[in-house]
């Protein structure tokens, strides 16, 4: 048994090496990249190749061995221009993606780890199957002699004509060992390197490079954008932090009390957001929330993305994604005009549940609901281009849903991302919609009661953007203020909606109201 577990160490630590000496595959910002532990580095570096390489100092050590992280960028610079000229418009969101430091930090050290242990346990189990194969070809040859060559001297001749090829293997097999002890095992006495000096660049002074060494082709270019990395990164990081801040210390006064229902009633409450916009900063506040509250599901009627146009957009869901799994939050998710199915797949992917005419289920609750036919990619406007054509799009989109409704055998939450269908269905879904939620509009309104099929009524709820995209009563409607990336231009809005698990009727809606000025209001049953 210790000889088992010997060989079981001696392929964990060749695992090592190679987990050290191959990258780690994480995705950031939609571009994959390459992430690396490198031993006896002081610093950390992240770049895309040839282009920019960003260097910052490190004082991270392993068994008293520094130990940098080398991160190389797949970019895509495509994203980023129309036309040869680099797009303006889009650069916000693009640097938006980076303004969650922490949660990319987390990324890449969860991905790190798993790679490493896949190839610490790959080594061992390795090396446990070649030296099994081993013993078993041992015990098969010295019976196939025994059986084919009976002469005991003529075998001794035979395992005295193999002896040099054994002796050779476990000469190389011992001065392996020696060499992996030597490299890997620290020394008694520390020998570290001095520090590499990173001079941070001064042009970068008050944005989150200032203490970074900037290299590399495109670092000009950095440079430029630096009110970009000052306001739609740093700032933002910040505000976001202040404002979460806020609501917890707001909520830490116990004044806030989710829906209880009536006597008989089971009352389940969830999160409800609509049109996020890409608004990776408010998925902090949203998560604190429904984490403090003890909600576990996160409902989102689309719009998540920013135009569902460009790869990098696949970070306005993994964003949230990643924090709702720490906080074993359930996200069920539908597509919106400004999502597309690449969005849908990439919310798939990260492990959220997407409605797709099908009914899901989580925590006695049954969603129902679809992704929005229309299309709102980046330069193109919204599709079909008619008012006829999106209107015959929006109908045979309810008419789906409400057949799939028809034949469910318990009542069902629609989520829709226009306020259209989720009526149509309430309407046409035999009885068995008791409550639709949508968005689009980013106005709040309702709760509505909406008579249905064969009696008793329904209600229907639209909520308000949060992102904190501008609706159509706001007085600033510039391109820069209809932006959702960075600190919030206008109110966005997070809802918690208890329901009755039996009946699906409503039982309340609290809304949760944040201002540009970071000012929270809590309005329990709303309507």
């Amino acid at each position: 048994m210790l000889a088992v577990l010997l060989l079981a160490v001696v392929g964990a630590v060749l695992g090592l090496i190679g987990g050290v000496v191959t990258p780690a595959h994480v995705e950031i910002a939609g571009s994959d990249t390459r992430v690396w532990l490198e031993p006896g580095e002081t610093v950390d570096r992240i770049g895309v190749t040839g282009l920019v390489t960003l260097t910052r100092a490190s004082s991270r050590t392993l068994a008293g061995e520094p130990v940098g992280v080398r991160a190389v960028i797949d970019f895509d610079a495509a994203q980023l221009v129309s036309n040869g000229r680099l797009n303006t418009d889009v650069v916000p969101a693009y640097v938006a993606a980076y303004s969650d430091p922490e949660q990319l930090v987390s990324d890449v050290r969860h991905e790190l780890i798993w790679h490493l242990v896949r190839w610490v346990v790959g080594g061992a189990v390795a090396v446990l199957l070649v030296t099994g194969a081993w013993w078993w070809y041992r015990r098969w040859r010295r019976s196939f002699d025994h059986t084919h060559d009976p002469d005991g001297a003529a075998r001794a001749t035979s395992r005295a004509y193999r002896r040099p090829e054994r002796t050779w293997t476990v000469r190389i097999a011992g001065a392996l060992v020696v060499v992996l002890v030597v490299a890997l095992v620290p020394s008694g006495r520390a020998h570290l390197p001095a520090p590499r000096r990173v001079v941070g660049n001064p042009v970068l002074a008050g944005t989150p490079l200032a203490d970074v060494e900037v290299s590399g082709l495109l670092s000009p270019a950095l440079v430029a954008a630096r009110n970009y990395i000052r306001t739609y990164a740093g700032q933002t990081d910040a505000y976001y932090d202040t404002l979460r801040d806020r609501l917890l210390a707001r909520l830490d006064t116990g004044t806030v009390t989710l829906p209880v229902g009536t006597a008989g009633q089971d009352v389940a409450s969830f999160g409800f957001v609509a049109d996020r916009h890409c608004n990776i900063g408010m998925d902090r506040v949203t998560v604190a929330l429904l984490r403090r509250l003890g909600v576990h599901t996160l409902v989102s009627a689309g719009d998540d993305a920013f135009s569902g146009s460009f790869a990098f957009e696949s970070v306005c869901t993994r964003n949230l994604a990643q924090q709702s799994r720490r906080a074993d939050i359930t996200d069920v998710m539908v597509g919106g005009n400004h999502d597309s199915p690449r969005t849908v797949r990439d919310e798939r992917d990260q492990g959220m549940k997407t409605l797709e005419k099908d009914v899901v289920e989580t925590d006695g609750l049954r969603f129902v609901g679809s992704p929005d036919p229309r299309t709102s990619r980046y330069g193109e406007g919204i599709r079909p281009a008619t008012a006829a054509g999106r209107t015959r799009a929006l109908d045979q989109q309810a008419q789906g849903i409400a057949r799939v409704a028809c034949s469910a055998t318990a009542p069902l939450i629609a989520v829709a991302h226009d306020p259209t269908v989720g009526e149509q269905v309430l309407r046409d879904g035999c009885g068995k919609v008791t409550l639709a939620l949508d968005g689009h509009t980013h106005q709040q309104a309702g709760p509505e009661s909406v008579p249905l099929t064969g009696g008793g009524e329904g209600s229907q709820f639209t909520g308000g953007s949060a992102g904190g995209a501008p609706g159509e009563a706001a007085v600033d409607r510039t391109f820069a203020s209809s932006l959702t990336v960075g600190p919030l231009h206008h109110d966005a809005f997070v809802y918690v909606v208890g329901v009755d698990r039996k009946s699906g009727a409503l039982v309340g809606i609290t809304e949760f109201r944040f201002t540009p000025d970071q000012q929270i209001s809590i309005v329990q049953d709303v309507g």
